[in-house]
């Protein structure tokens, strides 16, 4: 252990001492300080310390990461090219204890540089509070809608990807699915015609939704996410929640513009039994159909700790990811020369932001489609194409995790079950076969022999 943590504190200095950190650290410092006084917002309160929130973090979490890439990656290959690591290997020290060594003190830099990164953030944010002139209902809804952890909780599934099979085999026996059309490709089809059915609310009819949480809400009230698209540009609508006919029944009528999210504050009364049936109603006085896009369904928020408790569980997840990071430069760093590791490691951070699109790419069966014509049953370049971008999916998906830091922004909850999986893939798992194949390598390379 003494050989780990004297490795770990060598690479501290070393990094301490890099001129690369050392612009990176003040880099950091200046979007710290610099940005938050260039941030306007939409002019509210809320709108500020959600900006200040994502975008601060988010830069300094990009700093931050190339921090980690870039002092993993030259850690034991600039070692290897100066012949410093003859040293550690004549000693002999276990090729094990040399990598999670270094792992060890570039997360020791990481952890420093995070904790400053959000006790700036947190400072920030207590800042605005105080010196930006604020009424005391703009302070209260933004205790309610961002200083706050809230579950999220989406509505009762309806059972649509059954009815679109069934409606699937149903056109099939009929001959009424069209040759040449993919089945994969003909069963979304129904399914997407199916959703936007459900989700579209033709002028003088209405739309209902169904949510089961199964806990008490705690006497706080609870909140509607919601948006929509319309064929004019504002609609007049009602809404409800809760049972019909009851005095607790909660009822607004609004007129609102399309798009944009849009928040409903709804008083706990109306919730009885552990779920809430809310309704919304097309009321417009001319023909319009309102539409609520079905990925992005309304969703019901429930109050279920606090805010500081949802910032140190995103800490802890940020935290995570860094380690992540450093551990996939220090494997370059061991398996490569110094320039071939950077990209390499730059490659693989590249794969963990596009995995949204990686995702929809292997979701694809057709890549060349003919658009003169039908739709075509795959051919086998497509086939080929979309094994390789399942296969690469499959890779990356493990070492992708949820936008915490929109989340936390939103005031919803981010739970230490995440902060476990997170724990559990990425760090013990992950880092742990990198450890290995690292390891493997480092005991094989010609490494301290004599010229």
């Amino acid at each position: 252990m003494n050989r780990v943590l004297s490795i770990a504190a060598v690479t501290l200095r070393t990094a301490v001492r890099s001129r690369i950190v050392v612009f990176m650290m003040l880099l950091l410092v200046f979007i710290l300080t610099g940005l938050p006084s260039a941030i306007r917002g939409d002019g509210t309160l809320t709108g500020y310390v959600q900006v200040l929130l994502s975008y601060t973090l988010g830069f300094a979490g990009f700093i931050l990461s190339v921090v980690a890439v870039w002092t993993g990656c030259t850690a034991v290959s600039s070692e290897i090219r100066t012949h410093q690591m003859d040293l550690v290997v004549t000693k002999p020290v276990p090729a094990v204890q040399i990598w999670f060594g270094k792992w060890l003190g570039i997360l020791a830099l990481s952890l420093a540089l995070l904790l400053f990164t959000f006790a700036a953030a947190y400072g920030g944010l207590r800042w605005a509070m105080i010196h930006r002139s604020a009424s005391e209902v703009d302070i209260q809804k933004l205790r309610e809608q961002v200083l706050v952890a809230r579950e999220k909780i989406a509505p009762r599934d309806e059972g649509l990807e059954e009815r679109a099979e069934n409606l699937y085999r149903l056109r099939q026996a009929e001959g009424a699915v069209p040759e040449g059309v993919a089945p994969s490709t003909a069963r979304r089809i129904i399914a997407d015609d199916l959703r936007l059915q459900a989700n579209s609310v033709p002028p003088g009819y209405g739309r209902r939704w169904i949510f089961d949480f199964g806990s008490s809400v705690k006497d706080r009230p609870l909140f509607l996410r919601y948006t929509f698209s319309a064929s004019r540009p504002e609609i007049e609508g009602l809404w409800t929640a809760g049972e019909s006919g009851s005095r607790d029944q909660a009822v607004r009528r609004v007129t609102e513009a399309s798009g944009g999210v849009r928040t409903w504050r709804i008083p706990s009364a109306a919730a009885r039994d552990g779920s809430l049936t809310i309704e919304f109603g097309n009321i417009h006085e001319e023909p319009a159909t309102v539409i609520f896009p079905p990925e992005n369904p309304p969703v019901l928020l429930l109050y279920h700790d606090s805010f500081e408790m949802n910032f140190l569980r995103v800490f802890c997840i940020a935290f995570i990811r860094i380690a992540v990071l450093a551990a996939i430069g220090l494997t370059a760093g061991t398996l490569f020369s110094e320039p071939v590791a950077l990209f390499f490691s730059a490659w693989m951070v590249l794969l963990l932001n596009i995995g949204r699109y990686i995702r929809a790419m292997a979701a694809t069966d057709v890549f060349f489609p003919v658009h003169d014509g039908p739709a075509r049953i795959p051919g086998l370049l497509d086939r080929l194409l979309h094994l390789f971008f399942a296969a690469l999916d499959g890779l990356v998906r493990p070492l992708q995790s949820p936008d915490v830091l929109g989340a936390m922004a939103a005031g919803e909850w981010v739970s230490w079950g995440l902060v476990a999986a997170e724990f559990l893939v990425k760090v013990l798992i992950f880092c742990g076969l990198l450890a290995a194949l690292s390891s493997f390598v480092l005991k094989r390379r010609e490494v301290g022999l004599p010229a």
